[in-house]
């Protein structure tokens, strides 16, 4: 394995650590946020949506 190989390898696994580790900070932060009860998904998107008049094809 050459000088320049194992740069890339060190690279790569360099990045994917920082990734991980900048996701296990980031998480820990994001996870004292409420998050949205199961029973409210989806209803909002429906709310403003304009029904079809009869009479009156799309």
């Amino acid at each position: 394995m050459n000088k320049r190989t194992f740069g890339i390898i060190t690279g790569i696994i360099g990045s994917a650590f920082g990734a991980w580790f900048w996701t296990k900070r980031r998480g820990g932060a994001q996870n004292a946020a409420p998050l949205t009860p199961a029973r409210e998904h989806g209803t909002v998107i429906f709310d403003n949506t304009p029904t079809a008049v009869e009479g009156n094809p799309l």
